[in-house]
């Protein structure tokens, strides 16, 4: 048996999507439109004649459910929780696992016999041999053993499993069963101590949910936030972003974007380790980093009960990148949503001045984001806020919750909001039908409403235009000079969506490329340049072609063209 928290090794041959891990974060300059909504969510409204106006419906009331830290606390349902998606921190009643592949998860403030405490992975050197596994399992899990606790059991993959790139090892502690409070101290005792537990208590109260372990906190200067941010995912950034080196080629997509975005990280939570890292100014938590620490609390909180980390790494690595940000919009509006309740409920009158303040100072500051990053900030925070405020208006907290358990499958329905859009996405192949000469495959996936969204980014229409979307694909190709040639399919709804989605790309995609001649004839539009760019309608579908070598990408056009020609005619064309 295995205990994989993380995705399993993209094997040399199989082509991954591009993009960035699951890293759940509080940027500044990319939150001013999100705060501003948030404001106008919480704030009664002004008005002369209603002196006492009534709170919006959309503030999360707080509602206590549970102590946090080690004293006891009433548990609630066990949840079951598939044991390779257990994290370091959970207590759980035991380690065997029924035909669900699942254990039963409990807050730590309750009654439990077994703590998860470490994982770590096997050199791939290991032999692969029951015995070399074995004893690197208790070697690596003795070292790692807290002192509270003397006897520890593991989860180990199998030889098999160690053979296909398993190398993960689970190690839990085995402790009485009555146990109650955690083996671990993950926030030292003080000053700070009291406030991180007040701000944990006030998380549970707002969200309705208990903490089923305490969080490992990292508190670190700003300075330090930001540098240890750059170590985390500056290479990943740096790499660029393809689409936006594509469609953005004189935004800053690479080294310099990542920097700007590194600058304007005030906190963030990692999916994968568990950690919170928020930054420490002075002696004690300000009331900015307490309502900083609340949002990524909330993450942990809710990740806990629903191992969306888990989930988001199983949609990205599937190749549902669609999926994965509808659900990013969920978790950062759930969290901005609490962020806002808890400004409007436990900071007092001098405190959310200060907290102003400090946001004001750090809007100010905040460097310039490239427009291709900025599109899909706005659409996770200030469209995932809208849209789980919706929820929450609508059903309350359990509706919210349902998001989690029943996500939507598409970005498209988090821009309609809840009561939009119903229907599933139509499956769309968004592989060309031939290998293009001398370029290789290096990703393919969903093509959403989402990147819609971010090509037409500044268009005031833009979330009209992107609306009767029914389903998309796209590959993505490189050859050996570094060039890129990106292939889309799409399917709308209806003529008329796909026909307005038309009209707007190649009314603004010139003025963002690298091109300058267009060549418009009927539905086919075609312009060329540094890059080349063609756009096709027929009926409901709309393809589009991309390509840096304007060679490469009309030969490519034309072929395409041919093949389906000769499928219409019913011929089986060859490569």
């Amino acid at each position: 048996m295995s205990l994989d928290l993380y995705p399993a090794p993209v094997a040399p041959n199989e082509p991954s999507p591009p993009g960035r891990p699951l890293w759940l974060l509080v940027p500044i300059g990319l939150l001013v439109a999100a705060l501003a909504l948030l404001w106008w969510i919480l704030t009664p409204a002004d008005d002369p004649s209603e002196p006492e106006p009534t709170p919006a419906t959309t503030t999360i009331a707080a509602t206590p459910t549970t102590t946090v830290g080690d004293g006891a606390s009433p548990a609630p349902d066990t949840i079951a929780v598939a044991y390779w998606e257990m994290r370091i921190g959970d207590c759980f009643l035991s380690p065997d696992y029924g035909e669900d592949w699942s254990v039963g998860v409990v807050p730590c403030g309750s009654p439990h016999g077994f703590e998860m405490y470490e994982v770590f992975f096997l050199d791939d050197t290991t032999e692969a041999t029951v015995d070399a596994i074995d004893q690197a399992a208790s070697a690596g899990c003795a070292a790692a053993l807290p002192a509270a606790a003397s006897i520890f059991g593991s989860w180990v993959p199998t030889v098999e499993e160690l053979g296909d790139g398993f190398l993960d090892i689970g190690c839990y502690a085995i402790l009485d069963s009555e146990r109650i409070g955690s083996i671990r101290t993950p926030i030292p005792a003080g000053p700070i101590a009291d406030q991180v537990y007040e701000v944990m208590a006030a998380v549970e109260d707002l969200r309705g949910l208990p903490f089923l372990s305490v969080p490992e906190i990292e508190l670190i200067p700003g300075s330090k936030l930001v540098e240890g941010w750059e170590q985390l995912v500056a290479e990943d950034l740096a790499a660029g972003d393809p689409l936006c080196e594509l469609f953005r080629p004189a935004d800053p997509c690479g080294e310099v974007g990542a920097q700007a975005i590194a600058a304007q990280i005030l906190a963030y939570y990692d999916g994968e380790t568990g950690i919170i890292t928020v930054p420490l100014e002075g002696e004690t938590l300000s009331p900015w980093e307490r309502a900083s620490l609340a949002h990524e609390m909330s993450h942990s909180l809710t990740d806990g009960h629903f191992r969306w980390a888990a989930t988001g790494n199983q949609l990205w690595w599937e190749g549902s990148t669609d999926a994965w940000y509808a659900l990013n919009a969920v978790i950062e509006g759930d969290a901005q949503l609490l962020e806002g309740s808890y400004i409007a409920q436990y900071l007092d009158p001098d405190e959310t001045i200060a907290y102003d303040q400090a946001y004001e100072e750090l809007a100010r500051d905040a460097p310039p984001t490239p427009l291709y990053w900025e599109a899909e900030a706005t659409f996770t925070y200030v469209d995932g806020l809208e849209y789980v405020s919706a929820l929450v208006e609508a059903g309350g907290i359990d509706a919210l919750n349902q998001a989690y358990l029943r996500p939507a499958p598409t970005t498209e329905w988090i821009l309609s909001g809840p009561d939009g859009v119903t229907d599933r996405p139509v499956a769309v192949d968004g592989q060309l039908p031939f290998s293009p000469n001398r370029y290789y495959l290096t990703s393919h996936g969903d093509w959403g409403a989402l990147e819609w969204y971010q090509l037409l980014w500044e268009d005031p229409n833009v979330t009209e235009i992107v609306a009767g979307w029914g389903g998309g694909g796209y590959s993505l190709y490189e050859d050996g000079r570094g060039e890129l040639l990106l292939s889309v399919t799409h399917v709308g709804d209806d003529v008329l969506s796909v026909q307005r989605l038309y009209a707007a790309l190649i009314e603004r995609l010139p003025t963002t490329m690298a091109v300058d001649s267009t060549d418009p004839v009927g539905w086919t539009f075609t312009a060329t340049g540094d890059d080349y760019l063609w756009v096709n309608l027929e009926g409901i579908e709309l393809r589009l072609l991309v390509a840096q070598d304007p060679g490469d990408g009309k030969l490519v056009m034309h072929k395409l063209v041919r093949w389906e020609d000769a499928v219409e005619e019913g011929v089986v064309p060859t490569n």
